[in-house]
């Protein structure tokens, strides 16, 4: 990823985004040391450079690459160090505008590595900071269906133990979409907003998480959505059948 052509380097990011992904169960070890040994060895200078790219196929694949990276395994903390290195890295601010991309390829994409960085306390805050909450609303708004569920993951990440996104989720809006879709969405998405607009209803808890505390809790929400991602992906193979 540091040398050669552009198409080379874009190659190397399929290829890490490949291997990074494959979590099927006799593989999952091999790919928790693979995204490890991207990381700590120094890949994501070269997968900030794709990132910031002007080209949206570019910009696709770098946020791909990171979120794959950024996905820890929850039986180990061995690979928690992943997402806070990303984020140290200046990935925050380049997800943050791809965001507004016109391309929806790379706001999914960049929505996913958000989403996935946000288990991390540090990277939370950062993401917040940066001003992820407004457009990620707009994004549960009007986006297609997977697109909402996306971003709504997202949000209800960024809402954990952070009082900030809290008032960012007022300004925005959040209330009246997540009463939309709850009582208008698809049945897929129905249940995870009035989750999440409940919650937004009810006072913030007292006593702040730990951070052990904030990172088991957003796991929690990552398998969730997970949970209607699989169903969702089951009706359309049955309609496909």
């Amino acid at each position: 990823m540091k040398h050669g052509s552009e198409s080379s380097k874009d190659q190397a990011v399929g290829q890490l985004i490949e291997i990074a992904l494959n979590t099927a169960d006799n593989d999952a070890d091999q790919a928790r040391l693979f995204r490890s040994a991207v990381v700590a060895g120094g890949g994501l200078p070269a997968l900030m450079g794709v990132l910031r790219s002007e080209e949206p196929q570019r910009q696709f694949m770098g946020a791909r690459a990171l979120h794959a990276l950024a996905i820890d395994d929850p039986s180990t903390d061995a690979d928690n160090f992943h997402s806070e290195e990303i984020c140290q890295h200046g990935a925050i601010p380049l997800l943050v505008k791809a965001l507004a991309s016109e391309e929806e390829q790379v706001q999914v994409a960049a929505t996913g590595a958000l989403s996935q960085l946000a288990e991390n306390p540090i990277c939370q805050q950062m993401i917040v900071g940066e001003g992820a909450i407004a457009p990620l609303v707009n994004i549960a708004s009007y986006a297609n269906d997977m697109h909402k569920l996306g971003a709504m993951n997202a949000l209800d990440v960024l809402e954990i133990n952070n009082p900030t996104a809290r008032e960012e989720l007022e300004k925005a809006g959040a209330a009246s979409m997540l009463e939309g879709i709850g009582t208008m969405g698809s049945s897929l998405l129905r249940e995870q907003a009035v989750t999440l607009g409940t919650r937004l209803q009810q006072p913030a808890q007292a006593t702040p998480l730990s951070p052990e505390s904030q990172v088991q809790e957003a796991r929690k929400v990552r398998i969730r959505y997970d949970g209607v991602r699989r169903r969702a992906m089951s009706m359309m193979r049955g309609w496909e059948g």
